[in-house]
């Protein structure tokens, strides 16, 4: 089968690409010959492994320094498409779409509390952390079927819709002799 390459506009053999799990063919879109060039020409333009080597700590420390910001964060946080990615879910937006999309999302969507966007040092599990939630869990993610859940009501929802979650709720309470008002 043949490709052509998108820098020297050659068509060529795949065996002539590199693999790149990301593209849709799942092959690089430059050629092996063309990457090897590129490589061996920019490296002067570009940073050495031994300077970020000699500044290790500089980079670490803007790293974490960002991460520990609010934005820092929610662009972490995004990596979360990726998790679903792994567990098969088609997923139908990028992670610039979602982070915009968090912006204004400071409450869960079903409880109302408040949403803890910021690591405090803990690792993703408490009972305020937002998460990702697929409304219906179909087997895929667009901005339609999405919403940021905190941590507890993601869990306790697992994989009901909205409304048979809140249903679930709704009989909890009753059955403990709470009156729920029927709207």
């Amino acid at each position: 089968m043949l490709k052509k390459c998108s820098k020297c506009r050659k068509d060529k053999d795949w065996s002539e690409f590199y693999k790149n799990r990301s593209a849709p063919d799942g092959l690089a879109y430059w050629c092996k010959d063309c990457t090897r060039e590129y490589r061996q020409t920019d490296k002067s333009k570009k940073r050495t492994k031994e300077y970020y080597k000699n500044n290790k700590n500089y980079f670490s420390e803007y790293a974490t320094s960002y991460q520990n910001t609010k934005d820092g964060y929610k662009h972490n946080w995004c990596g979360t498409l990726h998790r679903h990615r792994y567990k098969g879910i088609e997923i139908h937006i990028s992670s610039k779409e979602l982070f915009e999309f968090i912006q204004d999302k400071n409450t869960c969507a079903i409880c109302g509390k408040t949403l803890n966007w910021s690591r405090n040092g803990k690792k993703g599990g408490a009972h305020d952390s937002p998460t990702l939630d697929r409304i219906n869990n179909e087997n895929y993610i667009d901005l339609n079927n999405i919403q940021i859940l905190c941590y507890q009501c993601n869990v306790g929802k697992q994989k009901m819709t909205n409304g048979e979650y809140i249903n679930q709720c709704k009989m909890v309470l009753e059955n403990n002799g709470y009156i729920v008002s029927k709207k």
